[in-house]
């Protein structure tokens, strides 16, 4: 009498068990110059077999943004992300984002608690810079597993979305000089005409 014991491989039921780990990455820059800031972010989910990255630019005209601009890139990415892989409740979500910024990747991965606890107030009393843009990044962080890290290295996607982010801000300070002589030309016809 054989009485060894028969293993049945069941895919149905492993799959129920441990679904299938989806898997995304984003790069997110920024560039300031004379007044405007310019920001982007490139995604691809893993398995994407196209060359090209999904892109995100957006331009904001005030000085300095780099870090509103970083966050909202990202922001608008994850959104992305889930909107394109169609999260629901039986599939895993992991985001790698990877940026320069000291204060992104520590306010990401050290401050998450403090901040809200503290109704986003820093340890100086001031209210957190763009508190907005991170309540909506804790706020995915909890749908979705994310990791915000710096580059180990240089490659050329980062190097492409700093590029990216140049052009726009340069594109934005542009369209900013065109309005300013535009506004000129505007006064000079106004004073010829009376």
């Amino acid at each position: 009498m054989n009485t060894k014991n028969t293993i049945t491989n069941n895919t149905d039921s492993l799959e129920a068990v441990a679904p299938e780990v989806v898997q995304a990455k984003i790069v997110s820059a920024a560039c300031c110059l004379d007044g405007v800031t310019g920001g982007a972010a490139l995604y691809k989910v893993k398995g994407d077999t196209s060359k090209e990255w999904k892109n995100r630019e957006l331009l904001i005209h005030a000085p300095y943004k780099a870090e509103r601009a970083i966050l909202e890139g990202m922001v608008g990415s994850i959104e992305a992300v889930l909107d394109e892989v169609g999260l629901d409740k039986a599939r895993k979500l992991e985001i790698t984002c990877v940026v320069y910024s000291d204060v992104i990747v520590r306010g990401f991965n050290n401050q998450k608690e403090t901040w809200e606890a503290n109704g986003f107030i820093n340890r100086r009393g001031n209210k957190v810079k763009e508190s907005r843009y991170w309540k909506q990044l804790f706020s995915l962080a909890e749908a979705c597993k994310i990791t915000v890290r710096k580059p180990t290295k240089y490659s050329t996607v980062l190097k492409g979305c700093t590029n990216r982010a140049r052009m726009v801000a340069q594109a934005g300070l542009q369209y900013k000089r065109d309005a300013e002589v535009m506004a000129q030309v505007a006064d000079a016809v106004a004073k010829d005409r009376s």
